[in-house]
């Protein structure tokens, strides 16, 4: 409200932007907030959609990042070459909106897995997206 005699009333969310750099081989990271009317048109849908994970090749830490268009149950899990499925990062309910989760290379027992390619998958109601990536020790 204003002193004038004007009142203004509208509806935000949050929205951050997080950015992914390596400098001289250091990975660093930096989040960018903003706020963005929740009822602008002009406001782009959120895909469901799963990003490459950066960085990638890795040893032993990397990053995923994936989002969803709406809330709903979600699985992220990490598979072998054999199929199997050595991690799971997210088997929950998840807000609309992106996600970024970090993955030790550590399974589901809390071992170090094995140098070599792995599968990780992003499935939400009937949608599915795999991705391949590469553990270097």
């Amino acid at each position: 409200t204003y002193n004038q005699g004007f009142t203004s009333s509208h509806q935000t969310i949050a929205v951050s932007i997080d950015l992914f750099y390596s400098v001289n081989g250091r990975d660093s990271s930096f989040t960018i907030l903003s706020d963005t009317d929740a009822n602008d048109p002009l406001n782009p849908a959120i895909p469901f959609n799963l990003s490459q994970n950066y960085p990638n090749p890795f040893n032993p830490i990397t990053y995923i990042t994936f989002s969803l268009p709406e809330r709903a149950k979600a699985f992220l899990g990490i598979y072998n070459l054999k199929g199997q499925l050595v991690k799971t990062l997210i088997n929950s309910e998840m807000n609309s909106g992106t996600h970024r989760v970090q993955w030790n290379g550590l399974d589901d027992a809390e071992k170090s897995v094995s140098s070599g390619i792995y599968f990780y998958t992003l499935q939400s109601g009937n949608k599915s997206i795999t991705h391949k990536m590469l553990l270097l020790k």
